[in-house]
């Protein structure tokens, strides 16, 4: 494992119903309850895409948004994504504590802070006390812009460096090394005080295990590919219409539209996916996406994959499946042809597997 979750924020819907998709088998732990909370358009009028909005979880601003890590870390974490503030902090109590890891109980091990002048301070736990360990002093964050955050802290050495816009900008020692890391917040305040609106968008999260993607990753992008094309239906059956490709392209769940089959486990179905844009020089990795369920008590596991030429495949968990429509993912790294990173050719050559195993 390197890379545990990427997100843009493009397949859930808008409003409100996107709190009940992100909170279906995914890592969000807690997405708030008021103040939304919710998928937004992006808050940059020169962007057509999507946006988190931060909401409020009552008075507890420690877990206004809240990813519980899918794999927990007892070394290195990477945290990024890009952040968007309206306007900056009024008073102290409305600073928004950007971005922090936490410890099984929700206790902050660290969070970052933005000052009423735009700088950044950075709070970690040391003798088991929340003290500054950072601090910039000069501002760094404008108001209104999308500006690309990455946390980084090594447990085991107690240290880590915040990157802003892919420029290391402060660094820290003496964190407590006791706990690992299990959760990651996000808010947009430091008290029961609201604070400035927050968007998120180009959601990441390493380790440091694994060959790739176990150090400093920089501003990278997130994108979401859809299915582009039926590469074989297997022994799987369109809700309508005669291909499957177009039910499984949402960019909101839509669960009356499907490909399902019956329980004499089918043929594995597989899918050609949208290429990258033109522009786009190297890939981090693939996460596949599937929002699954099965109709009865029965014996379901489903597995993913994922091939740039439909003979070498990286699998996917073989998984139970649930009684209640749910998201399982997986992530890819390495190229199964190259046996390396992919490359965007191979992306763009890619098929997508869905195989119900029994």
């Amino acid at each position: 494992m390197s890379m545990q979750w990427a997100d843009d924020f493009s397949r859930y819907g808008t409003g409100v119903s996107s709190r009940t998709a992100m909170l279906a088998g995914l890592p969000y732990a807690a997405i708030g309850n008021t103040n939304n909370g919710q998928v937004v358009a992006d808050p940059d009028a020169n962007e057509s895409g999507r946006a988190f909005k931060v909401g409020a979880n009552g008075n507890n601003w420690q877990r206004d948004f809240r990813i519980a890590l899918p794999t927990v870390v007892t070394g290195t974490i990477g945290v990024l994504s890009r952040v968007w503030l309206d306007i900056l902090p009024g008073t102290e109590s409305q600073r928004p504590a950007v971005m922090g890891i936490q410890r099984s109980n929700g206790d902050y091990l660290l969070y970052a802070l933005v000052e009423l002048n735009g700088s950044i301070r950075v709070i970690g736990r040391q003798a088991n006390a929340l003290v500054q360990v950072a601090d910039s002093v000069n501002p760094i964050i404008a108001p209104s812009s999308w500006n690309h955050w990455e946390m980084v802290h090594d447990k085991v050495a107690g240290e880590g460096s915040l990157y802003i816009n892919g420029v290391q900008r402060l660094t820290w020692t003496g964190i407590d090394t006791e706990d690992n890391i299990e959760l990651v917040n996000f808010s947009f305040r430091n008290s029961a005080t609201l604070g400035p609106n927050m968007f998120l968008k180009d959601l990441v999260i390493w380790d440091g295990l694994g060959t790739q993607n176990n150090d400093v990753m920089g501003t990278v992008i997130v994108r979401r590919l859809e299915p582009s094309g039926d590469n074989t239906l297997g022994g799987w059956t369109p809700s309508t219409g005669t291909t499957g490709f177009n039910l499984l392209a949402k960019d909101a769940p839509n669960d009356a539209t499907y490909m399902s089959a019956d329980d004499t486990p089918p043929a594995p179905m597989a899918f050609e996916m949208q290429d990258l844009p033109p522009d786009v020089t190297s890939v981090r990795g693939l996460i596949s996406v599937a929002r699954m369920r099965k109709i009865d008590g029965g014996d379901a596991t489903v597995q993913n994959a994922l091939s740039p030429n439909g003979v070498d495949w990286d699998n996917g968990a073989d998984r139970p499946i649930t009684s209640a429509f749910s998201y399982y993912f997986d992530v890819s790294e390495v190229d199964p042809a190259a046996i390396g990173p992919w490359s965007p050719a191979a992306v763009d050559d890619a098929l997508l597997r869905i195989d119900r195993t029994t």
